[in-house]
């Protein structure tokens, strides 16, 4: 069966979805006005309350390859920061795809000047599972609030910087 894809704003998102509150966590982000967060996180029992849900309900919040958030119909578990359950369920046979665009540092953009490139190399660890999850909801209200830095890319590189420099492992600060 071929799905047909949609890709809407997130204003067209918001008009067409209702989220449903995270009742599980008092806490939780994704929050429209003053009411409760509406994300679900990817373990423990608010996991087993997503998966309980009709599938058409569900909506998977990932970290895009191009820097981006995306929020995605259905059930997904590749670059996942959390889940969002919807009243209103996404039409059978379609795959709907919202992009949240990743916002470019604003002094930056105002003073006319760009950070210079900076190469990258992959790199893996692991990670205390707490830190893990502080970082994943850190980035995830920071992009929401529009705040920079807010990818888990950039987040780390801002908290290790300090220290390499300190025990001398890094001789000049970032441009």
């Amino acid at each position: 069966m071929t799905e047909t894809f949609i890709a809407l704003t997130e204003d067209e998102f918001d008009a067409h979805y209702t989220p449903i509150s995270n009742h599980l966590d008092a806490n939780a982000s994704w929050s429209y006005d003053e009411a409760p967060g509406c994300l679900f996180e990817t373990y423990g029992a608010e996991l087993e309350f997503v998966r309980q849900q009709a599938p058409g309900t569900i909506w998977t919040v990932v970290d895009g390859e191009d820097d981006d958030m995306y929020i995605v119909s259905g059930y997904h578990l590749v670059n996942r920061i959390g889940y969002l359950v919807t009243r209103e369920a996404a039409p059978e046979g379609t795959c709907i795809e919202v992009r949240i665009p990743r916002e470019h540092c604003e002094a930056s953009l105002a003073k006319g000047t760009h950070a210079p490139s900076v190469s990258r190399v992959p790199f893996t660890t692991r990670l205390r599972t707490d830190y893990a999850e502080a970082i994943k909801r850190a980035s995830l209200e920071r992009q929401l609030s529009k705040t920079v830095p807010n990818t888990l890319q950039d987040i780390l590189e801002e908290a290790l910087e300090p220290w390499l420099q300190a025990n001398g492992y890094l001789t000049s600060p970032r441009q």
